[in-house]
């Protein structure tokens, strides 16, 4: 209803509630667009590269291509034979990691060097989305740049349900972290 002068309320007439209506739905859309927008989305691992290196050439191109990038070499471990995961740090990886009790997610980022059907792919673990699973201090975003700049990217994968920033569901991770 509108407002008439001095008469009380009286009905929209059918073009202006028909114009009324259109209005709200464009700025309802608006704001729904804007909020998907805002919302990136995040795996928990990174495929950088698939190529036919034999795994301890690619073991080896990799370690360098990280060392090159101003990251450190914690340790290396095959979990298979066709497989290697090397860890690395770094010291804007450790100054994350000492802002906050659940740091030590951050301070070692894990890649793997795995050997399947006679190729071998090269692949990281995401380091924005343990930023915003763990909520962590600080920004991991150019850890990630780092990364990929250092050994590609080609996809993200890991989970079936990608993951926000704004996530409530990850605050299950910190207690089940605990």
């Amino acid at each position: 209803m509108l407002a008439d002068a001095g008469r009380g309320p009286r009905q929209a007439e059918p073009e202006e509630a028909l114009m009324m209506t259109r209005w709200l739905t464009a700025v309802l859309l608006l704001i729904a667009a804007g909020q998907s927008l805002a919302d990136t989305t995040y795996q928990p691992f990174v495929l950088a590269s698939i190529n036919d290196a034999p795994l301890a050439a690619q073991t080896h191109a990799t370690r360098a291509a990280l060392e090159d990038a101003g990251f450190t070499v914690a340790g290396e471990y095959a979990p298979l034979d066709n497989a290697r995961v090397i860890v690395v740090t770094s010291d804007a990886l450790l100054a994350i990691a000492a802002q906050t009790p659940r740091g030590g997610y951050a301070a070692g980022q894990r890649i793997s060097v795995t050997e399947r059907d006679g190729k071998t792919e090269v692949a990281f673990v995401n380091p924005v989305y343990i930023q915003h699973a763990y909520r962590l201090e600080g920004d991991l975003q150019p850890v990630y740049d780092s990364l990929k700049n250092a050994l590609g990217e080609r996809e993200t994968f890991g989970a079936k349900k990608k993951m926000t920033a704004s996530d409530d569901t990850t605050i299950m991770l910190m207690y089940s972290a605990r």
